[in-house]
């Protein structure tokens, strides 16, 4: 959020956001939007996983506004190779913009409405891909994570290169990024309550993120329902 705003203020000047902006901000804060980051995975998923880590990454600097923007499009265009130079913060606000927006069209009774002018910015998100496979689990809470790994194992098969898992319980969406190339097993989950979007270098990782996620509240000690979903994006 501090990033949308530190945009906001070179565009516009010095001065507290509107009252629209202030509130959407409040909103962002508040909704995890964990729905609309799995939807950028599933039809973008190097420009979200690019982004996620190179700010991650990022530690600012003491200064203004002004000058923790410049670093940061320094540090962005640095880290990602298709980055250009000065378009990193424009690629977040972007980022966060869509995730809203998609998570808007969702959960349509949840009243998230529209993002306001102050924080609009260009671009355009790629088709969904296409849908495979799917399958609706139950699921112990000591080995959620294991129970739903060995699932999706079952259903991409040894043959298939490239797939996006979803995953999504009662309360959560999260998503895995299987790849199959010459150097070895490419694995990336998305699970933005807890973990972030990182990298794995085994299917036991994998098992560990998924287990936080399944599980966000600790409390929960009954059986849980998981729907996976797989999708095989475009060659």
């Amino acid at each position: 959020m501090n990033v949308c705003e530190w945009v906001r203020q070179q565009r516009e000047g010095e001065g507290d956001p509107d009252e629209a902006t202030d509130a959407w901000y409040k909103s962002v804060k508040i909704n995890g939007l964990c729905g609309g980051w799995v939807e950028i995975h599933k039809r973008d998923p190097v420009w979200i996983e690019d982004l996620w880590r190179a700010i991650a990454s990022w530690t600012p600097p003491d200064g203004d506004p002004g000058d923790l923007l410049e670093h940061l499009n320094d540090h962005m265009s640095s880290e990602i190779a298709w980055c250009k130079s000065g378009r990193g913060a424009q690629e977040l606000v972007l980022l966060l913009k869509t995730a809203y927006q998609i998570m808007d069209k969702l959960e349509p009774n949840a009243n998230y409405g529209p993002v306001p002018d102050s924080v609009q910015t260009t671009g355009q998100l790629g088709e969904a891909p296409r849908g495979g496979s799917s399958s609706n689990i139950t699921v112990s809470k000591d080995h959620a994570g294991r129970e739903v790994v060995e699932q999706i194992q079952r259903m991409i098969g040894e043959k298939n290169t490239r797939s996006i898992v979803h995953i999504e319980t009662d309360a959560h969406h999260m998503s895995v990024r299987i790849e199959r190339t010459a150097r070895g097993l490419v694995l990336t989950v998305v699970e933005t309550e807890k973990t972030g979007i990182v990298s794995c270098s085994s299917w036991d990782e994998v098992m560990r993120v998924l287990q936080g996620g399944i599980y966000l509240d600790k409390n929960r000690n009954e059986d849980q329902q998981v729907s996976i979903k797989i999708f095989r994006p475009a060659e």
